[in-house]
């Protein structure tokens, strides 16, 4: 078991696939985990391990940036270019100490299966759950349209360049 557990956590926290492992493993004549003891174990074991030391960890960062007026920066990743895009993963970033202090998952379902809204709706529930616990005072990020009506319906706004806001008043 402790092998199974030890393989699962490898793969999954080395970046790769559980295919491209499985497949490298048979190359060599290696015997690997099936699929199935992968995927049970991922979801049993790693994942909320990985989740609970994630909140740990967001609420060490929030603690240690209690009184302190926050400047973050935020961008998307989705898993395909353009707008075939099925899921976005938004990160918002303390640009000082360059710490991650929000994650948002968002997939094209949430947003009535139209994936050019998942970034604005992505951005927009990170600085929620944020506001709620740090000031945050800028945010930089990118210059879309939808995410400059976002900021500017939220905040007042004063725009230094193309790709940074100053939220004033929070």
């Amino acid at each position: 078991m402790s092998n199974n557990l030890q393989a699962a956590a490898a793969v999954l926290l080395s970046g790769n696939n559980f295919a491209k492992v499985e497949k490298f493993a048979s190359f060599i004549g290696l015997s690997f985990i099936s699929p199935s003891t992968f995927y049970r174990v991922q979801k049993l074991y790693c994942l909320p391990a990985i989740d609970e030391w994630w909140e740990w960890m967001r609420g060490e960062l929030l603690v240690e940036f209690e009184n302190e007026e926050l400047v973050v920066s935020g961008d998307g990743q989705c898993d395909s270019p353009g707008y075939s895009a099925k899921n976005l993963c938004y990160y918002l970033m303390e640009v000082v100490s360059e710490y991650i202090l929000e994650v948002e998952v968002m997939d094209k379902r949430h947003v009535g299966m139209k994936s050019s809204t998942m970034e604005t709706r992505a951005l927009k529930n990170a600085l929620e759950r944020l506001k709620n616990v740090a000031k945050v005072t800028e945010v930089y990020t990118d210059a879309s349209s939808s995410i400059k009506k976002l900021v500017g319906n939220y905040y007042q706004l004063l725009c230094y360049m193309k790709c940074s806001y100053t939220i004033l008043g929070i």
